[in-house]
């Protein structure tokens, strides 16, 4: 029997119990507690890391301060189904005596639960939800503790045990009876987030598509405020269990390894071939970039072979200092009791230590790691699919992937924003290198934009490389027939490309590319795959941004109906390369035109036939004859442009509807005149633009002056190819129950949508409302206004967002 104690509680964990208990102790602000200490055992997992520390940050918002708080995490070593059983083991753990709280570790609390531990139970054994469910459960533990033994629980079916918690308890008060994934504002005391994939913290992205909850915004407003305050679950001073096992307290014995040999290297970076000139090329070059060079060896296993290596290495290797380039090189080991507290080092290498530290410790181990470097830290890890350190109990390997490992790396330095990291993911001939943090050069970052033929395209990235303000180098991309293909089967690599007709794309490789478009996408893969994963990738649009796991950033339109992602940003229209200084060069060279027109001047953008939308003949009359009505009842004058999906007979049929004073551009593929479209953006005091296209309604919108959306007739063709792909998106966001998990149809639908295969239907009239929302445009038909409004800013965020991606400025969430 494991027993665990801290000075006002004590747990014991029965012989043969399928579980491990880990413990934080709320201690109260004054000593002695008045009232007797809460106990809270919470059922979780691998996976709930993130959950814990926002499920503990709740209760200590919460409680009481003249009490005790003992919350015991109950970890099923035997897989999800013996997690069903968590409850059922505490009156074990509190070997029969008392009372306690039991909760999942989906919810959160709104209220103290002292107040939910001290409820009477009028004779009940227990009280729990009026639903049956365990999710929270005030425990008898001496009435239950004969009923649910040892035997019991490990032998009853989990049906059997829960019917037999109905039959001896009672129901929760309505407060504290939380509907899962329900919220009432004023009357909820803890709001549970029961359905798998709507869960904010998305712990198990390979089984589930993730979907937005609808009150994500509480856990994430206590997730903030725990990020604010440092919090952590667990810590040097207190780890968990596992940490205990793993790394016991005292300092390490060196009997056992006097008699053996000096290990190599790359013996103690469990790295050989590509992986050891990763750590060797990745650290040499980020040494040379800093004034400093004092280099902290960080370890919790094998201080005293690195102390033996750096006295004495072997024949072939030469020392560190010489190797990479350090001027001194010493040994970080906070596990070792007796040795002093090291100085902070310019630079901490952490190679094979972290994938022995179990999930819930890694949050303060890594923030260890990182208040040890002044300006840098490299990082050796071995991601699930080859190797994993750390395995949980019967040999189950604990899937840590890389983008798992990326995701509790970059929390870690989002509080050291000084710092850069880099982190070399082993894999043998595949090994990736991946870095963020502060940018560790002098000089900005290298940039690549890729264009390709389409105008849009290269609008947006252009766009935000101009908003960036750093140099950038634009790639020119022509395609082949192969790059019809899904990105899914052209995975990294440039066999869409038709490498006669575009730039060359060879090293030094950038720092960042940003690029736009599903054809653009691969490329801008296979560019960060030649630079061992250290360029950053920034992708734009719905159509090559659908998978935004394999992106360090995407950016899509809301309107493109998306599932949220860690690494996707959404916008209410898409970024364009409009700015103040390219709209005056043109309003200047254009001047003539509108030297004497009468004002108000309104610019009329004509867009045309789009998947949509029609511009037919009847759609552009109309167009016409609305404009030159509005022209004359304001007095005003009309400047107007067409474009390429207009067409000849559209053109011609929207010019012979206007008789108010007009100038028009004709859009020609001969581009036989210059096109004043930027002098009109300048020269406009309202404009009304055609709803069919979302690049020439942000970049009106972003001027500050009314814009009035004119209403298309939709296609015919557009309503009949949307409904299979409305009905896939219906069935990928069906709630089943209102908590069921994906499964079967829904599934694997939220799987295709995720996948790309099937791209959810785009609708402009989400674009429409969104900007209307924002207050910078209205529908054609409302009240006549020219006064200014707030300009739509639709790329600021989205730089902030690069700029801390590359090592400028502070992580924007």
């Amino acid at each position: 029997m494991t027993q665990l104690q801290s000075s006002s509680s004590v747990v014991r964990v029965p012989s043969g119990a399928p579980i491990r208990v880990d413990l934080l102790m709320l201690e109260a602000d004054s000593q002695p507690a008045r009232s007797p200490t809460v106990r809270i055992f919470v059922g979780t997992q691998m996976g709930h890391v993130r959950a814990e520390r926002v499920l503990s940050w709740s209760i200590r918002q919460q409680r009481s301060s003249d009490r005790n708080y003992a919350i015991h995490w109950i970890r099923s070593l035997g897989g999800p189904d013996e997690l069903e059983r968590a409850a059922f083991w505490v009156p074990q753990l509190c070997s029969g005596r008392g009372r306690a709280l039991y909760c999942t570790v989906d919810q959160v609390y709104l209220s103290d639960p002292a107040e939910l531990f001290d409820l009477p139970l009028n004779g009940h054994a227990l009280l729990g939800p009026a639903s049956g469910d365990s999710s929270a459960l005030l425990i008898d533990c001496a009435k239950l503790a004969s009923v649910w033994s040892v035997e019991r629980v490990l032998t009853a079916s989990h049906h059997d045990l829960e019917q037999q918690a109905r039959d001896l308890g009672g129901s929760l008060p309505a407060a504290w009876d939380a509907v899962a994934d329900h919220y009432s504002v004023g009357r909820s005391r803890r709001v549970r987030y029961a359905a798998l994939h709507t869960q904010p913290w998305r712990p198990f992205p390979d089984r589930c598509v993730y979907q937005r909850h609808p009150n994500e915004d509480i856990w994430k407003k206590l997730e903030s405020e725990a990020n604010s305050a440092g919090f952590e679950v667990f810590s040097r001073s207190a780890p968990s269990r596992g940490f205990e096992v793993c790394f016991p307290c005292g300092p390490p014995s060196n009997l056992a390894l006097k008699a053996k040999p000096v290990p190599t290297l790359s013996e103690l970076l469990d790295a050989a071939g590509s992986e050891l000139v990763a750590h060797d090329v990745c650290i040499r070059q980020s040494l040379a970039h800093l004034s400093n060079r004092r280099v902290s060896v960080y370890t919790l296993h094998r201080a005293d072979e690195w102390r033996r290596y750096l006295a004495e290495p072997v024949a072939n290797d030469p020392k560190l200092t010489a190797r990479w380039g350090a001027s001194d090189t010493r040994i970080l080991d906070p596990n070792d009791s007796a040795a002093s507290p090291a100085a902070r080092a310019d630079a901490v290498i952490c190679a094979n230590t972290l994938d022995f530290v179990p999930s819930e410790d890694l949050p303060w181990v890594l923030g260890e790691v990182f208040r040890s470097a002044e300006s840098m830290v490299h990082l050796g890890i071995r991601p699930a699919g080859r190797s994993s350190g750390f395995r949980a109990r019967r040999g189950r390997p604990v899937r840590r992937t890389q983008p798992w490992w990326i995701a509790q790396i970059e929390t870690a330095a989002s509080r050291h924003p000084s710092v850069h990291w880099q982190a070399v993911f082993g894999a043998g001939a595949a090994t990736e290198v991946r870095c963020g943090g502060r940018h560790i050069r002098k000089t900005a970052p290298a940039v690549w934009v890729l264009s390709d033929d389409r105008p849009g395209n290269t609008s947006q990235s252009t766009g935000l490389a101009n908003a960036l303000g750093w140099p950038y180098t634009v790639k020119t991309l022509r395609f082949s027939p192969a790059a019809r293909l899904h990105n899914r089967l052209l995975g990294a690599s440039r066999v869409g490309v038709d490498r006669r007709r575009s730039s060359a794309l060879l090293p030094p490789w950038p720092d960042l590319v940003i690029a736009a478009g599903r054809r653009s996408a691969p490329v801008a893969q296979w560019i960060r795959l030649r630079n061992f994963g250290q360029t950053r990738l920034v992708q734009l649009g719905r159509k090559g941004g659908d998978a935004a796991d394999q992106f360090d950033l995407v950016v899509t339109p809301s309107y493109g109906r998306l599932d949220p992602h860690p690494r996707r940003m959404v916008t209410s229209a898409p970024i364009h390369n409009i700015n103040p200084e390219r709209i005056r060069r043109a309003t200047n060279r254009f001047s003539d035109l509108h030297a004497n027109a009468k004002r108000p001047r309104i610019v009329v953008l004509v867009g045309g036939w789009s998947g949509q939308y029609q511009l037919d003949l009847r759609s552009a009359r109309k167009l016409g004859e609305d404009v030159d009505r509005l022209a004359n009842e304001v007095d005003g004058s009309i400047f107007a442009t067409t474009s390429r999906r207009a067409g000849d007979r559209g053109s011609e049929a929207f010019c012979t509807a206007l008789s108010s004073p007009a100038h028009v551009y004709r859009w020609s593929a001969a581009g036989a005149e210059e096109n004043p479209y930027l002098a009109f953006l300048g020269l406009a005091d309202a404009f009304v633009a055609t709803g069919d296209s979302e690049s020439m309604l942000s970049e009106a919108a972003s001027l500050g002056r009314p814009v009035y959306i004119y209403p298309l007739p939709e296609r015919a063709s557009y309503r009949w190819m949307r409904i299979g792909r409305d009905w896939v998106y219906a069935r990928a966001h069906a709630r089943r129950g209102g908590v069921a998990t994906q499964r079967g149809l829904e599934y694997w639908c939220a799987r295709s949508i995720d996948w790309g295969f099937v791209r959810p239907t785009r609708d402009l009239r989400d674009l429409h409302e969104g900007l209307i929302r924002e207050g910078v445009a209205r529908h054609f038909g409302d009240s006549f206004d020219t006064k200014h409004c707030k300009p739509f800013n639709a790329e600021g965020r989205v730089v902030e967002r690069v700029c801390a991606l590359v090592g400028f400025g502070a992580i924007v969430k």
